[in-house]
């Protein structure tokens, strides 16, 4: 079913996930998490307060419903707080400059790195 994804997972390839702050977006890297072991990519706590900071007037809000969500999920309780979704669109700058420069929040530039593009293939996987 995720054929790339389970190859690039056996090749030992660092998966990354980024997607919109919002319940959908956290229920995604939820599943690539538990599936995949893939790991954050600016999709955090500090990096949703740092999108939201400045734009909280011009987001929209965020559906009521979190039930999913464990209570110790420390960016499910910041998205509930603040009650905004933010779109990956708006911090596509500064996943593009992690691009240009190879970095993932620390990673080497020599590391090879997985991101999201690759995600479509298991968001296509989770409707079935």
């Amino acid at each position: 079913m995720c054929t790339l994804l389970d190859q690039l997972r056996c090749s030992s390839v660092a998966l990354r996930h980024h997607g919109d702050f919002d319940w959908a977006g956290l229920d995604i890297f939820a599943w690539l998490r538990r599936h995949y072991g893939v790991t954050s990519w600016r999709f955090d706590r500090p990096s949703y307060e740092a999108a939201v900071r400045g734009r909280g007037d011009r987001l929209a809000a965020l559906e009521v419903e979190r039930a999913k969500f464990p209570d110790d999920d420390i960016l499910a309780a910041a998205l509930a707080d603040r009650g905004c979704a933010v779109p990956e669109e708006l911090v596509l700058s500064s996943l593009v400059e992690d691009l240009r420069s190879r970095s993932v929040h620390g990673d080497r530039a020599d590391k090879p790195v997985a991101t999201r593009p690759m995600m479509s293939v298991a968001d296509d996987t989770m409707r079935s």
